[in-house]
C-alpha cells in the first residue's frame, strides 16, 4: 500500500512538475492546477496601464504677491491646462483664501463643452481677484478623476508676516503730472488701517520755495484697524509765477502705535 502512494505521488510531480516559460510585462501567467489527474490549465490576464492626466497650474502668486506692500490691486489670477488620460469623468477645482473656500469649479457630463477623450487638452475658466489686504494663505487645487484613481495637483502660497505689527497703508487715487498755474490741485488718496487704528495725517507741502505743513486728526476721517478704508482729498490753488515750478505733496499715516507709511504726490506747475 505504501509503495502504490510512492508510485503515485512520484507519478504526480512529474506530470505537475517543470516551470512555464515567462512572458514579458504587462503580461502575467497564472498557472492553475485543477485535479491531480487532470492536464495542466494556463490562464493568461492581461494587465492594462492606464495613462494619468497630466496637469499643469500655469500661474502660482508668490508669498510677495499676496501683500499688498508690494502688489495693491494687483490682480490674482489662476487657472490650470490638463492633457486628459484615460477615461477621464471629471475635474474639480478650487480655491482657498484665509483657509476658507473662495471658489468651487466642476467639470463633468453636466457641461455640454467638457470634451474627455484621452490627448485632449482641457483649460480651467479663470479664478481671479484684486488684491485689497494682505493674504496670509492662499490654495488652489486642481483633482482630476480618471480611471488610474484621483490626482490632485496644487498650487500653495503662505505669507508669514507678522499680521499684529503692519503699518497702515496709504495710495494715491489721483496726481496729475501737471497742471497749470492758477488752478486748483486735488491730490486724492486711500487710507487703510490695518494692524491699528490710524491716529493722525501728517502733510508737507512744497511749492517752489513756498512751504506748508499740517495734520489732521479727526477720528471720524480716519480708519480703523481690519482694513477698514477711509478716501481723503487734498486741495490747493496753485500759486501763479513768472516760471515753471515743481509742487511736491507729502502724506505720513500713523497708527496708534507710532507705525508709519508715507506716500507723495509730484505735479508740474505749468504756465
Amino acid at each position: 500500500m505504501s509503495s502504490k502512494k510512492f508510485i503515485l505521488l512520484t507519478l504526480l510531480i512529474s506530470f505537475c512538475g517543470g516551470s512555464a516559460e515567462s512572458l514579458p510585462a504587462p503580461v502575467v501567467e497564472v498557472t492553475i492546477v485543477t485535479t491531480p489527474t487532470s492536464s495542466t490549465t494556463t490562464t493568461v490576464l492581461e494587465i492594462i496601464e492606464w495613462e494619468k492626466s497630466k496637469v499643469e497650474i500655469k500661474t502660482c502668486p508668490t508669498a510677495e504677491e499676496i501683500q499688498i506692500d508690494f502688489n495693491h490691486l494687483g490682480k490674482i489670477s489662476l487657472n490650470f491646462e490638463a492633457t486628459l488620460g484615460d477615461n477621464v469623468s471629471r475635474i474639480t477645482y478650487q480655491l482657498t483664501v484665509n483657509e476658507a473656500l473662495a471658489d468651487e469649479y466642476t467639470l463633468d457630463n453636466t457641461n455640454p463643452t467638457f470634451k474627455k477623450d484621452k490627448g485632449e487638452v482641457v483649460k480651467g475658466a479663470e479664478q481671479s481677484f484684486l488684491l485689497t489686504r494682505d493674504l496670509s494663505y492662499l490654495k488652489y487645487e486642481v483633482t482630476v478623476y480618471e480611471s488610474a484613481g484621483s490626482f490632485t495637483t496644487i498650487c500653495e502660497t503662505i505669507n508669514d508676516i507678522d499680521f499684529n505689527n503692519l503699518p497702515p497703508f496709504v495710495y494715491t487715487t489721483s496726481c496729475p503730472t501737471s497742471i497749470k498755474q492758477g488752478e486748483l490741485l486735488v491730490w486724492g488718496k486711500e487710507i487703510i488701517g490695518r494692524s491699528y487704528d490710524v491716529s493722525y495725517i501728517e502733510y508737507e507741502l512744497v511749492a517752489d520755495t513756498y512751504t506748508a505743513e499740517n495734520a489732521v486728526s479727526d477720528k471720524s476721517l480716519l480708519p480703523e484697524k481690519d482694513y477698514k478704508i477711509k478716501g481723503l482729498n487734498n486741495k490747493w490753488q496753485v500759486a501763479v509765477l513768472d516760471y515753471e515750478y515743481n509742487i511736491m505733496w507729502k502724506a505720513t499715516v500713523v497708527d496708534v502705535t507710532g507705525l508709519s507709511r508715507s506716500v507723495v504726490c509730484g505735479t508740474r506747475a505749468t504756465k
